[in-house]
């Protein structure tokens, strides 16, 4: 998995892109300490560019927002529809972590609209 960052305000954002799994923990842990360090108000994890995740994934995001909350920092998820979107509805995570859905801008027509 490969983990991009930049800050905005009060806010860190973590871009994940590629497979959120078991073995994604060895760049993710570690990019949630540094930002964590940075003591932002809000991290925003963007999880648009992710293509899998799998309960070792999940796992690591509820791990996450147990850390977080500890140094009051607030954690919200960011991700498209699609599979990753459909994973995180049926754990029921935006229960526990808060759940945008970004909508993609289509550049074709629709019928009937002009």
């Amino acid at each position: 998995m490969q983990i991009t960052h930049h800050k905005k305000a009060d806010t860190i954002i973590l871009t994940l892109a590629g497979r959120m799994d078991f073995h994604a923990r060895q760049s993710f842990h570690p990019a949630m300490q540094k930002a964590r360090r940075a003591q932002p108000k809000h991290i925003i994890l963007n999880l648009s560019h992710l293509s899998y995740i799998d309960s070792a994934g999940i796992g690591q995001l509820i791990l996450a927002r147990k850390r977080v909350d500890t140094d009051n920092i607030r954690l919200s998820l960011e991700t498209s529809e699609g599979y990753v979107l459909n994973v995180l509805t049926l754990t029921n995570i935006g229960k526990t972590i808060p759940i945008s859905v970004m909508v993609t801008q289509s550049t074709s027509p629709i019928a009937g609209i002009t």
